[in-house]
């Protein structure tokens, strides 16, 4: 396995090729008092990856402008925006991305990095870029919850966090759907038991895609259809060891939010923005993508301080791809409240 964990290394670094660095931003940072109050800190310049953004429960405001070249239109290119702490030491960080003036477009965290840019931002000459940026407090560490929840070190006692990097990147797409193909194989291999045969027909075909590529030292000499020619090669194994056993998994998109738990209210509403944000890009990316919501408490919080997002969400939902199920106001504890309590959430509204 060590062959082709060293594949998706390898194809998780090349997915990218830098445009632009951003860098100069222009810094404002905040203690977030409540839902749209701040309280003014100071200011700064960040300029290069690596400089320091913020600490723990502080909130910053990052501004710059970026020139884009004329001939990008038709390709894959977004934005890719990373923080972390100290020598790349993990960190829950959450971000709020808006270009030119645009209602909010998209969530970054640990888990999302990249903004696909829209034509209608690619035919732009310059992009105006911000970002609304959070360095979580640190939460207590509760043993209750028992080892199967117990939150990590980033949670309890959150690092300082640095720009780690800001770039204007083309996507090397090929690269990418081979990347995610694998991904999604492997993933595959670790439910399969590895006395069976399917298991060891898709080991053997991921065996021999990583030593096609063996050590990639020279990306550009390597023939795109290559890249093609091998992601089929595993879709077509994929489904051919798929059996009627099996059935269709359908699957949909959904977020757990949690409107009251290692947080404040406060905070759930800009987990909330951001959360539809993402969804909402998501939406508009992907037209196989569906999404399910089933909290109205979050939808009231986002129309109220984010209406922007809101319209982003009615369009998705007036289309049919953004689907409001469950029957409460909110996702309940079912474990104290009585039947009255939980009957009452979904009846009062």
């Amino acid at each position: 396995m060590q062959r082709i964990y060293r594949l998706i290394k390898q194809l998780r670094e090349l997915q990218y090729i830098d445009l632009i660095t951003i860098k100069n931003w222009h810094t404002e940072i905040y203690i977030y008092e409540d839902a749209e109050t701040y309280e003014f800190v100071r200011e700064k310049k960040v300029t290069l990856g690596g400089d320091h953004l913020i600490q723990s429960g502080e909130t910053a405001f990052l501004k710059t402008a970026v020139h884009l070249p004329s001939n990008l239109e038709g390709d894959h290119v977004g934005i890719a925006f990373q923080a972390a702490g100290p020598g790349g030491q993990p960190s829950h960080y959450e971000a709020l991305l808006s270009i030119n003036g645009t209602p909010p477009l998209q969530g970054f965290d640990r888990n999302r990095s990249f903004y696909k840019l829209p034509t209608c931002l690619l035919n732009e000459p310059s992009l105006q870029i911000e970002l609304e940026l959070f360095n979580p407090i640190g939460i207590p560490e509760d043993h209750l919850r028992g080892g199967f929840n117990q939150v990590a070190s980033a949670e309890t006692s959150p690092p300082p966090i640095y720009l780690k990097n800001s770039n204007v990147v083309k996507v090397r797409k090929e690269v990418q759907d081979l990347l995610f193909t694998i991904e999604t194989a492997c993933s595959t291999l670790g439910l399969l038991k590895e006395e069976t045969s399917r298991f060891h027909v898709l080991y053997q075909t991921l065996s021999e895609v990583a030593d096609t590529f063996r050590l990639i030292t020279d990306i550009e000499a390597i023939e795109r259809s290559l890249f093609h020619i091998q992601d089929k090669k595993v879709r077509d194994v994929l489904k051919a060891l798929s059996g009627y056993r099996e059935g269709t998994v359908k699957a949909i998109g959904q977020s757990h939010i949690d409107v009251a738990w290692l947080w404040p209210l406060k905070e759930t509403i800009r987990k909330a923005s951001r959360t539809f944000s993402t969804a909402s890009t998501l939406l508009e990316e992907y037209k196989d993508f569906e999404y399910a919501q089933s909290q109205p408490q979050l939808f009231e919080l986002v129309k109220k301080h984010y209406p922007k997002v809101f319209e982003r969400v009615k369009k998705q939902v007036a289309a049919g791809r953004m689907e409001i199920i469950g029957g409460m106001w909110v996702e309940p504890d079912l474990n104290i409240p009585s039947g009255g309590i939980i009957s009452k959430a979904a009846t009062h509204w």
